[in-house]
C-alpha cells in the first residue's frame, strides 16, 4: 500500500500528461503553456476508448473486406440522339497490359467517326 501512495504522484502526473483538453494560458504555470488536469486526462483516456471501440468494427471490416455493398445500374436509349464529337467532348483512353506490346501487338484498335 505504501507503494502505490509513493507512486501516486507519478501516476498522476501522467493522466495530466494525456490530457487533450487543457487549456493555454498567456502565463507559464511550473513552465508549461497549458494547464492541463488529471480530470482532464481521464477524459482524454475515456475519449479515445470510447472512439476506438466505435470505429474498431468498422477497419476490421475494412481489412477484413466484408460487407462491401455495390450496386450498378445501367440504362439505354432506344433512340439516342446523334452526338457530334469534337475534342472539346470526347475523350478515351485504354490500357492494356501485355509485355512486348510495341514489338508484338495482340490488338488492332481502330475508331472511326462517320456523320
Amino acid at each position: 500500500m505504501q507503494y502505490i501512495k509513493n507512486q501516486l504522484p507519478l501516476i498522476i502526473s501522467v493522466i495530466k500528461s494525456l490530457d487533450i483538453f487543457g487549456q493555454s494560458i498567456t502565463l507559464n504555470i511550473n513552465k508549461q503553456k497549458a494547464y492541463k488536469t488529471a480530470f482532464g486526462g481521464i477524459s482524454s483516456i475515456c475519449l479515445i476508448f470510447i472512439l476506438i471501440t466505435i470505429f474498431q468494427s468498422n477497419i476490421v471490416d475494412f481489412f477484413k473486406k466484408t460487407d462491401v455493398v455495390f450496386s450498378t445500374k445501367t440504362e439505354f436509349d432506344p433512340d439516342p440522339a446523334q452526338i457530334k464529337m469534337n475534342i472539346q467532348n470526347y475523350m478515351v483512353a485504354f490500357s492494356i497490359e501485355q509485355i512486348n506490346f510495341v514489338t508484338n501487338p495482340m490488338f488492332n484498335i481502330t475508331i472511326e467517326q462517320r456523320q
